[in-house]
């Protein structure tokens, strides 16, 4: 059985330059506190002080259940700030890894002049990693039947995220229904992102769950674990073009030629054709219209033109 970490088990990961503390690429990991949603409302509410007769002024709280008159008190608070239509949420937090998937977006100064804070708030978006085992214990945290399920891309809300060291102490999952707004310099950056092959899949995988249609990039990668997976007579293989590297997908054949998807970031195709064939059925070479009909070699580097 082939899975998405076997495929791309030696550029899942991307080492970033010096400079990686003031980069903000989409695919790069983080450390920030992140919250969990919760699913009991409950509210952290003032306790009256009969020294303060205004009762806008606040030093005591105590936990609440959500009332009726939730966002929706009487008289607001000065001191800490917060308006009658707004609460203090009661909230579970924990310091974790996070994938950018959207870098703050700034807007020109004079744009932004006028609006207070409510245009300059520094937010960019980032989903959530969670350790698929206990690291202290080791214990698993999920089923083997469904991590498996992940790494063959059966769930385009979560993605596998193989250990590495520097990168994650344990396998991990990427939750795409787990995005967050981040304040920004709450980031505190690795110097790491997901490699270029990883990083077009993630972009193909958030097309595929949030407009509800397989993008084909996703189904692509998908079909070619799935055929891996059940053993088909002729596997696909892979061949490198740099500079990402770009990987292009093709089923063996021995006399027809077959249109193959290129993954890239700018989504390119190319046609690869079966120059010959091994009697163990794997191809030894192809050539592609990209080339002028030149023979490319499996796992060789070459430049898109």
């Amino acid at each position: 059985m082939t899975f998405i970490d076997d495929l791309f088990s030696e550029t899942y990961y991307q080492q970033l330059g010096l400079d990686y503390r003031n980069t903000f690429h989409f695919g790069q990991l983080f450390w920030t506190h992140a919250y969990y949603p919760h699913e009991n409302l409950e509210l952290f509410r003032s306790i009256p002080d009969p020294s303060e007769p205004t009762q806008t002024r606040a030093d005591k709280f105590r936990i609440v259940p959500a009332g009726g008159d939730a966002f929706g008190r009487s008289i607001p608070l000065a001191v800490p700030s917060l308006k009658a239509n707004e609460e203090f949420l009661v909230i579970r937090a924990k310091r974790r890894p996070v994938i950018l998937l959207r870098p703050e977006m700034s807007l020109p100064n004079n744009i932004i002049r006028g609006h207070g804070k409510r245009l300059a708030n520094r937010r960019c978006l980032v989903a959530q990693v969670f350790s698929l085992m206990n690291t202290t214990t080791g214990d698993a945290k999920f089923s083997e039947e469904f991590v498996s399920r992940v790494r063959l891309l059966e769930y385009p809300q979560f993605m596998f995220l193989p250990r590495k060291t520097g990168v994650l102490e344990v396998d991990s999952l990427l939750r795409l229904d787990e995005c967050q707004s981040v304040f920004t310099p709450h980031l505190q950056a690795m110097q790491y992102r997901i490699g270029d092959e990883i990083q077009y899949l993630l972009r193909c995988q958030l097309h595929t769950l949030f407009f509800d249609e397989a993008h084909e990039g996703y189904t692509i990668v998908q079909r070619q674990l799935h055929f891996h997976r059940r053993q088909l007579e002729f596997p696909f293989h892979f061949i490198k073009l740099s500079a990402s590297p770009r990987v292009a997908f093709y089923k063996n054949q021995s006399s027809t030629p077959r249109e193959t998807r290129l993954l890239s970031a700018k989504h390119r195709f190319v046609r690869c054709y079966v120059q010959s064939v091994n009697g163990g059925g794997s191809c030894n070479t192809v050539s592609q219209s990209s080339y002028g009909g030149s023979t490319l070699k499996l796992g060789s580097q070459y430049a898109l033109r």
